[in-house]
């Protein structure tokens, strides 16, 4: 048998989230996050609840969310992960409601859906260096190779980000709630909730 999954993938019942990241497919949710191995179909729990996972630009680093088990009063905090071994090596306390991440531009950026806001944090000390105000809702978030931009779910816009700047250079309307935003190739595919 064979398990497929998009590059990223949100379920409203249970906050699913499924990544691809350094070979393997990560499953986090209400009941933590486990990867699986696509040749041998043999999945590992980590040894964190989390919501998916980022490889950073160190390739032995992913980077998580807090998870759930029951209040969500963690979701304000970024997880730096060992992929090796599953573990949490380090922390950083960004805005209220973190439910998407980006690595680029040498930082960690978190798309924080209560409060507008995304939170720029240096990977290494694991300070919030920025943050900068978005659209309504701002659920997730990608880099683009020179621009940050997150999708926007209240406000149906996607906002651009200057790193060099840590300023928004634009903002894009695209319809009704946008939950997902990938970069792949030259595109960026937006994903909207309820269509």
């Amino acid at each position: 048998s064979s398990f497929l999954a998009p590059p990223s993938a949100t379920s409203a019942n249970g906050w699913t989230f499924v990544s691809t990241t350094a070979g393997r497919l990560w499953h986090g949710g209400d009941a933590g996050v486990f990867q699986l191995d696509p040749i041998t179909e043999v999945a590992t729990f980590a040894n964190f609840t989390g919501r998916e996972m980022v490889v950073g630009q160190d390739p032995s680093t992913g980077w998580s969310l807090c998870g759930h088990p029951g209040p969500i009063e963690c979701w304000d905090d970024l997880l730096r992960v060992s992929l090796s071994t599953g573990t949490v090596t380090g922390s950083a306390t960004v805005g209220n409601g973190a439910t998407g991440i980006a690595v680029g531009a040498g930082s960690v950026w978190t798309a924080n859906s209560y409060v507008d806001t995304v939170s720029r944090v240096n990977p290494a000390t694991l300070k919030v260096i920025a943050t900068i105000k978005v659209g309504d809702g701002p659920r997730d978030i990608a880099y683009d190779g020179r621009y940050l931009w997150t999708a926007n779910v209240v406000s149906g816009t996607l906002t651009k980000i200057d790193p060099n700047t840590n300023k928004v250079v634009g903002t894009v309307a695209v319809g009704a709630e946008p939950i997902t935003i990938k970069h792949v190739g030259s595109y960026l595919f937006v994903f909207h909730q309820g269509l």
